[in-house]
């Protein structure tokens, strides 16, 4: 009677998805201080650049990649980006770029760009 009981549970536990794929997640941040060589990260002479990556596989198939910088001069002027690829499992993708630039005097530029592939 055990046996029957025990096999039924796991029985039960599959059909409601409990043995599902789960979400993963990777990411990773970087930054780089002024001590360091200009070579460290672009634009940054004597300030600091920070970069962010995540990679994302969802249950479905579909994964999304996503990278932020935002670099700062000695200046005062700030360059943030942002990009983003989420591929579907179907090969279609949808890419999305953003780029923000602030001069030392707070003149605003704002780019967006959005790709999708089929």
């Amino acid at each position: 009677m055990t046996r029957y009981l025990l096999a039924g549970a796991a029985a039960f536990a599959l059909m409601t998805g409990a043995a599902s794929a789960q979400t993963v997640i990777q990411e990773t941040t970087t930054t780089v201080q002024p001590t360091l060589p200009p070579a460290a990260g672009p634009a940054t002479p004597e300030g600091v650049y920070q970069e962010k990556k995540s990679r994302t596989i969802h249950p479905d198939g579909t994964e999304s990649v996503k990278r932020s910088t935002q670099s700062t001069s000695s200046s005062g002027g700030v360059r943030a980006t942002e990009s983003s690829r989420t591929t579907n499992p179907d090969g279609s993708e949808i890419r999305n770029q953003q780029e923000e630039v602030i001069s030392p005097l707070g003149d605003k530029t704002t780019r967006s760009t959005t790709t999708i592939e089929r």
